[in-house]
Order: C-alpha cells, then sequence, then structure tokens
C-alpha cells in the first residue's frame, strides 16, 4: 500500500489571491487537468503554489523549480479505476528558483525549540522569497526568470519529515498554466495522473510504435 501523499496547487494571482483548485492524485474522484492564471509581463511571474501536510508539524524544507525545454509522451497505462496514467519524458532541464528554510538561528534537534512550525507555509508564491527562508538559486538574490509559453515547468516541494511533491505545468501563449500531479521516475521521466488532456505532451511516435498492447491493460 503507497503511503498517504502531499500534494500542492497553483493557484491564480491577481491584485489578491484568491483560492484556487487543489490537484489530487490518481486516486483521487476528481484527477484531471487544472487551469492556472499567472500574472503575464511582469518581473515577478506570479505563480502562487499552495502546500498541504499530512503529516503534524511538517514544514517546508526545499521548494524548486525546474524548466524543461520540451516533453515527449512515452506510454499511456490504463488503471483499473478507469484512470489513465500517462509516462512521460522532459528534455533539457535546468533549475529556475531554490527557496530553503533558513534554519541557521535554530535547534532542529527538538521541533518546539526549533521553532520549525515557522516554516509550515501554506503558500509561496514564485519569485518571492517567505519569511525565515534563503534563496539558492539564482545567486545572490536575484531574480528568478519569467514562466515562458510552451515550456515545461515542475514545481517540487521537500518537506522536513521527507515527503516530497512534484507537480507538472506547461505555460500557454495566453500566460497562463497547464498541469498535472506527477511522481518521477527514472531520470527525467515522470507519471502524470490522471487522464491528460490531448496535446499537453506530444507524443513520442517510436515510443508508441513500441508499446505492446500489455501496456493497455488495466493495472491492479
Amino acid at each position: 500500500m503507497r503511503m498517504q501523499r502531499q500534494f500542492f496547487s497553483i493557484v491564480t494571482v491577481a491584485s489578491v489571491i484568491m483560492a484556487g483548485p487543489q490537484f489530487y492524485g490518481c486516486s483521487s474522484k476528481k484527477a484531471q487537468d487544472q487551469t492556472i492564471s499567472t500574472t503575464p509581463a511582469v518581473s515577478s511571474p506570479g505563480a502562487s503554489i499552495q502546500v498541504t501536510y499530512a503529516h503534524p508539524h511538517d514544514y517546508v524544507d526545499v521548494l524548486t523549480v525546474t524548466e524543461y525545454t520540451g516533453a515527449h509522451t512515452v506510454a499511456t497505462q490504463r488503471r483499473a479505476e478507469g484512470k489513465a496514467a500517462t509516462l512521460v519524458r522532459l528534455d533539457s532541464g535546468h533549475i529556475l528558483w531554490v527557496v530553503k528554510a533558513n534554519k541557521s538561528t535554530f535547534s532542529t534537534r527538538f521541533p518546539r525549540l526549533g521553532k520549525l512550525s515557522r516554516f509550515a507555509v501554506n503558500e509561496v508564491r514564485y519569485g518571492q522569497v517567505p519569511k525565515d527562508f534563503l534563496q539558492i538559486e539564482p545567486a545572490n538574490n536575484a531574480p528568478p526568470q519569467m514562466l515562458l509559453p510552451e515550456r515545461y515547468y515542475v514545481f517540487s516541494v521537500e518537506r522536513g519529515s521527507g515527503s516530497v511533491s512534484y507537480f507538472l505545468t506547461k505555460g500557454r501563449a495566453d500566460g497562463k498554466l497547464v498541469g498535472f500531479d506527477a511522481e518521477p521516475l527514472a531520470g527525467d521521466s515522470f507519471e502524470l495522473c490522471c487522464n491528460v488532456t490531448a496535446g499537453f505532451v506530444p507524443q513520442d511516435e517510436t515510443a508508441a510504435a513500441e508499446q505492446n498492447a500489455d501496456s493497455q491493460q488495466p493495472v491492479p
């Protein structure tokens, strides 16, 4: 049985940050693509990441945003519950932004003494370093680059408990992001869940030709 997973979502950022949709894993009844607005043509791109926690006293340790220039669908696997998980391979990734909890002034051996609860943030806006966090990348607190159309972005959140959540998004020409919950595989490959919209990731024709009939059968 899989361990309980934790997720995060990306929500609309306008003059006021409003509550956005929660993204769910493959076991959810509402596992489908979600559309998220970003603020276009500004130095701070504006994707707001909402983090949830499954463990008491947990917190964000590291948050990373990685850009990929392209992606390819390798295979689609039908699951017993009727959902389809898509295996994708990403191209030419590089890290855009990394922030980390600044624990240098706190004792981390005892959470209560170390006040780790201050790192249990529920929302982080891309490009804006939360209080009590340090920006690791880019260096010297330089602003990260804009999120661009037709590029893919993996948002990952590492928590103090050791759990990690991933979410793969794609920039659109209208300044919006669309994305899915992701599970890392080997290298720069991910399993997306669930029922990925046609066109979100181009089909790898070679991989599709090699995919056998067994991959289309329900997976327990």
